[in-house]
């Protein structure tokens, strides 16, 4: 618990620091409201989510709450080809029902690097595609089982410049549809950091997210010009565990599929409310065995 504590005491130090040295406006800028960024690249478009479920596997209600907050973030290689990205994160999540809680709380850092430049059509050179790797180490505090978790995990996937390949937007020729995908593979690593016994688990994953704007309609102002008006939005979150050593969590191999449809009140992909379908073994959610509907509210920045 003083560990969690210092982490959190630091996270909100730089919060501070960056208030002083910057505008409102330009801090705003800098952050990021998701429903994750545990193991996530930072712009995928999963929205925090906050819940009324009900739950169809165990017939009971849930309050379920998944957050996660980036107040900032430090390009370390701004010169250079290569990218290395660090930023601080904060992840709260709670799942309340009638045959399990959860109620997790979690501070770590997350480490993104671009190992080639990739050509934006603009400035000469790059490379149409590039490997991609995420890093991230997360302190979590259990407030139900009063225990402590280390979390370690290591991605790699690809970025690209062009079209029908990983995490580049896909439109069609009026620009009404957008689509985009990010494949992954890696380690997860989570170790209990008990006193009197201490245990882990580790799994080799394999993850695909998307997102799909199916109804782009017609241009509204932004800062700096035009853009086109986001009102509904598809998500998509499959993943695959396969165990390695299993300690800790007694799962073996898992699976995880999580399905979004968000409408935007505003059109501007910011608030909204939204459906979700999930199933399988829930990694937010310390890997509970769920199979649910869940109708709520969506906030993303």
């Amino acid at each position: 618990m003083r560990i969690f504590a210092i982490c959190c005491v630091v996270f909100f130090c730089t919060i501070t620091h960056n208030v002083k040295s910057q505008s409102v406006s330009e801090f705003l800028k800098t952050v990021g409201i998701r429903k994750t960024f545990d193991g996530s690249k930072k712009d995928e478009a999963k929205p925090a989510s906050f819940f009324y479920t009900k739950d169809i596997k165990n017939k009971s209600d849930i309050y379920a709450v998944d957050l996660g907050l980036k107040i900032t973030e430090w390009e370390l290689l701004p010169n250079s080809p290569l990218t290395l990205t660090v930023a601080p994160t904060l992840e709260y999540h709670v799942n309340k029902t009638d045959t399990f809680t959860v109620n997790n709380a979690a501070a770590g850092v997350n480490i993104q690097s671009q190992l080639w430049r990739t050509s934006d059509g603009i400035t000469p050179g790059g490379h149409s595609i590039a490997p991609w790797v995420l890093l991230s180490s997360n302190l979590q505090r259990d407030y139900v089982k009063k225990t402590n978790l280390l979390k370690v995990k290591g991605y790699l996937s690809i970025i690209s410049a062009k079209g029908l390949r990983p995490s580049l937007g896909i439109q069609n020729n009026s620009r009404s549809v957008y689509f985009r995908f990010y494949p992954y593979v890696g380690y997860e690593y989570y170790r209990g950091l008990k006193t009197e016994i201490t245990s882990s688990s580790s799994y080799l994953t394999e993850r695909l997210f998307f997102e799909f704007w199916p109804g782009l309609t017609k241009n509204v102002e932004v800062t700096g010009g035009t853009a086109k008006k986001k009102i509904l939005q598809i998500t998509f979150d499959y993943s695959l565990r396969q165990k390695i050593n299993d300690d800790y969590y007694k799962v073996n191999d898992t699976h995880f599929i999580d399905i979004g449809l968000n409408y935007y009140l505003l059109g501007n992909d910011k608030l909204g409310i939204g459906a979700e379908y999930s199933e399988g073994f829930d990694p937010g959610s310390n890997f509970q065995g769920v199979k649910k509907i869940a109708l709520g509210v969506k906030l993303k920045l």
